[in-house]
């Protein structure tokens, strides 16, 4: 069920983040893909995939009302995390918002290893800024408290 429900919220999701983004005629500049496709194709294939976890998940046993309350709880608080980890990121920048993205979603759906959970709020928006920012050289939202 949860599989479900997480699929149809994920689809449902990106396709309004979608119709919100501004500007996207500016993804082609003369007719030529540039980096401003990037969110558009990511939303896509997040939207895709959603719809196959609602459409492909294998049926579950019924469960009681408040287990499924509890899960579609979970969908929605993932959505809404996502959605403020997005409008942090201008604020607090790239790095900072998805190390703190990662440790709250971490400990939201069970991460309690302080290793682990340090780990993965250091070294994987990191990773992440560096692949986008030195090796695809696209720029990333830096933190706003930071700029003169």
């Amino acid at each position: 069920m949860f599989t479900r429900i997480f699929g149809a919220v994920l689809s449902i999701a990106a396709v309004l983040a979608g119709a919100i983004i501004p500007r996207v005629h500016a993804a082609f500049d003369g007719g030529i893909p540039g980096p401003a496709l990037m969110p558009l194709v990511a939303l896509a294939v997040i939207a895709l995939g959603g719809a196959g976890m609602a459409w492909a998940a294998a049926p579950e046993t019924s469960l009681p009302i408040r287990e499924n309350l509890r899960q579609v709880g979970g969908a929605l608080g993932l959505l809404a995390a996502g959605v403020t980890y997005a409008a942090a990121m201008p604020i607090l920048g790239f790095v900072l918002a998805t190390a703190v993205f990662i440790l709250m979603t971490c400990l939201v759906f069970g991460g309690r290893h302080p290793v682990i959970l340090i780990v993965l709020t250091i070294l994987v928006p990191l990773a992440l800024h560096y692949g986008f920012a030195g090796i695809f050289n696209l720029p990333l939202p830096e933190a706003s408290f930071l700029q003169e």
